[in-house]
């Protein structure tokens, strides 16, 4: 069978072997898979510096017809997302996003929009501060990508929340207190209702 190629962010990284790695990537056209980097830990190795959790890859692998986990043949660097190791609070905001798209989602399953928007999500923290808005606008699209988020009309919220989650250009605007907890309550009960539980790191993502 001939190698599959695609490109994806590093969710979830832990060693194998003494010189080989598992990780784990939301991609932009297989979903979430789990790969084997054999002899990645060596000092030599052609993956040496290249895996690393929300590295942005380039990968050809081999697709495994006995587990969930594929050989890696070639692994090329696009993006360290070195902001994420730089600043704390951006990087727990990437941790829960991560959290979330694994609770919401199965492995091997084309994600290309889901992969899209945390892609996006990603590289915009570069650019701006933490926010809280940011985790908000963040889980009402994934819900809505994955059909799990009621139509705003009868959602039961005011015009401004109800503006800042449909209107693409409102989602730069801070929010009031009182608008942001409205909109925290419809998320947070919307994702126990859907998903059946808040994955850990909620609080800290929306830097409360």
């Amino acid at each position: 069978m001939d190698d599959e190629r695609t490109i994806g962010l590093v969710t979830r990284i832990y060693p194998l072997t003494e010189t080989s790695l598992i990780f784990h990537c939301l991609t932009e056209s297989c979903g979430r898979i789990g790969l084997v980097a054999r002899g990645a830990r060596k000092p030599k190795s052609p993956f040496t510096g290249k895996i690393d959790l929300y590295y942005k890859v380039d990968i050809a692998f081999g697709r495994s017809s006995k587990s969930e986990l594929h050989q890696v043949r070639e692994l090329e660097l696009l993006d360290p997302n070195t902001h994420l190791r730089m600043h704390l609070d951006l990087l727990q905001q990437a941790t829960y996003i991560n959290r979330l798209v694994d609770l919401a989602t199965e492995t091997e399953t084309p994600l290309d929009e889901i992969y899209t928007r945390f892609d996006s999500f990603i590289t915009n923290l570069k650019s701006s501060p933490a926010r809280a808005e940011s985790i908000i606008a963040m889980e009402y699209d994934l819900l809505t990508i994955l059909g799990l988020s009621p139509a705003l009309e009868g959602a039961r919220l005011g015009p401004v929340v109800q503006r800042f989650f449909g209107n693409a250009s409102a989602r730069d605007e801070k929010l009031e207190p009182r608008y942001l907890a409205e909109a925290n309550r419809f998320l947070r009960n919307l994702i126990i209702g859907q998903l059946g539980k808040i994955p850990a790191g909620r609080d800290a993502a929306l830097l409360f």
